[in-house]
């Protein structure tokens, strides 16, 4: 037996299971967006300027404070509500994923990269509401701007 899945329901080690599957597919689509974008496009995130703040106070924001937030706005609200009106979950996952997108569009490729990431964090996002295990979607993006804070940004 896994000891990281002792005592959780199936529910719960399906969506564990899935999560780090998903985290490493986020994580290699955040190295593919910046190899492109370093290679050919050459983008620089003028427009997302943290130089200010303390490396705590990014912290804070980028893997604490904006998560749960951006998980309400950009995952259970539209899909909830989309889920109400239609049973094409393409569509349910494409609409919030070009909502997150457009939120993240520090440059075009930055933005590609959020539209990816959109797809992989509302895929993840149904799969987990049909255990009723939605918290976890917040989990994978806090795991995801947690390794690009610690592995990425500075």
């Amino acid at each position: 037996m896994n000891t990281l899945t002792a005592g959780l329901s199936y529910g719960n080690k399906k969506a564990v299971y899935l999560l780090s599957r998903c985290l490493l597919i986020s994580i290699f689509n955040g190295y593919v967006f910046t190899w492109l974008n370093s290679n050919y496009f050459h983008y620089t995130n003028t427009s997302n300027d943290f130089n200010e703040y303390s490396i705590m106070s990014k912290f804070m924001i980028i893997v604490l404070i904006a998560l749960p937030i951006e998980t309400y706005i950009f995952q259970y609200i539209p899909i909830n509500y989309l889920s109400k009106i239609t049973a094409n979950n393409y569509l349910i996952i494409t609409l919030p994923s070009l909502l997150f997108s457009l939120v993240h569009i520090y440059h075009l490729v930055y933005a590609l990269m959020a539209l990816f990431g959109g797809f992989i964090l509302n895929f993840y996002y149904l799969k987990c509401k049909k255990h009723k295990v939605n918290a976890y979607t917040t989990i994978l993006h806090m795991l995801y701007n947690l390794y690009g804070f610690i592995f990425v940004e500075n």
